[in-house]
């Protein structure tokens, strides 16, 4: 069963669709959050998917809109795409998550919670999960782990060969293209991108920062502080963490040179309370449909590890689910 339902945050209202599963044991349920400027049904239709999915799965899934997105009151007065999401990287949206976790641990009477997040909804999910124990795990897909000011000169002064590699292969099939040369000669293709890519494929030279190791774990200018003292936060609490990231994707690349390998070295603290799953050559939005059944079948296997929710066997996807949005006598729930 689908519903719309609405809550309030202050006095501005929220609204989203909540999922509910024909049979479960316990009553464990998911909030999804919202990949930064994009509304409750995500890129190409990846949130309804989940949802649906894990729905299958025995689990009640909550996806909504944040203020000033989708259906929910309120406005964005941000202009600025740099602004907006700098606005994300601190925690913007962590008072509506705060409000959507109200509503289902108070309303909905969940037994457990877990936040899930594409990129900007996985940023937000951190920076709410470390000051709400009320929250009891965490999937985090492609998480950025840079600061919003220092993301374009970090991807191009420091590329990481993975990133090298994939850019390079773009542009050496984009060789016979009329339309790329085009660019090129009119000065709209990024020349810094483009020489980076190919100086580091070849030369390979590629250093490690100094900065790397346990030594020297406090935060640069790079790095989101934010999300670092989130995730000490939260691991210092003993919740489950789980990273699922895009072979693909330049999160990756960033979290592995910038965050993997300063702070999550062997030994860490927290090594027994996250997880790490890599997609091979996804993307950042898992457009193919084996990338997405390989995200959910880690995500619903490791919700029933982790959780002991769900009801541990699926039914598959129903007619209503593959007909999209609810059109008719949707029940509104209100708080």
């Amino acid at each position: 069963m689908e519903s719309l339902v609405s809550f309030k945050n202050g006095q501005l209202e929220l609204r989203g669709i909540l999922h509910v599963p024909n049979c479960t044991q316990d009553k464990v349920g998911v909030i999804l959050l919202c990949p930064g400027y994009k509304h409750r049904v995500g890129q190409r239709r990846l949130y309804v998917q989940i949802a649906r999915r894990l729905r299958d799965a025995g689990f009640y899934v909550l996806r909504y809109d944040f203020h000033g997105l989708g259906e929910s009151d309120g406005e964005i007065r941000r202009c600025l795409f740099g602004d907006f999401w700098d606005f994300v990287q601190t925690g913007g949206f962590v008072s509506d998550t705060r409000s959507a976790v109200d509503f289902f641990r108070d309303v909905a009477k969940m037994e457990k919670l877990i936040l899930m997040g594409l990129c900007g909804g996985a940023i937000t999910g951190i920076i709410e999960a470390a000051k709400d124990s009320r929250v009891d795990g965490l999937v985090l897909l492609n998480v950025p782990v840079m600061a919003q000011h220092a993301t374009r000169d970090w991807f191009i002064d420091r590329m990481p060969p993975g990133l090298a590699d994939s850019l390079f292969s773009a542009y050496v099939k984009r060789l016979l293209s009329v339309q790329s040369w085009l660019r090129f000669l009119t000065f709209k293709t990024e020349y810094r991108v483009l020489w980076k890519s190919i100086t580091s494929k070849f030369s390979r030279r590629y250093v490690r920062s100094s900065r790397s190791g346990p030594e020297n774990e406090e935060c640069d200018d790079a790095v989101n502080p934010h999300f670092v003292r989130s995730f000490r936060s939260y691991c210092s609490s003993k919740r489950p963490l789980l990273f699922i990231f895009s072979g693909n994707d330049k999160q990756k690349w960033a979290f592995e040179a910038e965050f993997q390998q300063r702070y999550l070295h062997p030994g860490n603290p927290y090594e027994d309370f996250y997880s790490i799953f890599v997609i091979d050559r996804a993307n950042h939005s898992f457009t193919l449909q084996e990338w997405r059944d390989a995200l959910l079948e880690k995500t619903v296997t490791w919700l029933q590890d982790h959780l002991n929710g769900g009801t541990g066997t699926e039914h598959g996807q129903t007619e209503a689910s593959r007909n999209g949005e609810m059109q008719d006598e949707e029940k509104i729930v209100t708080r």
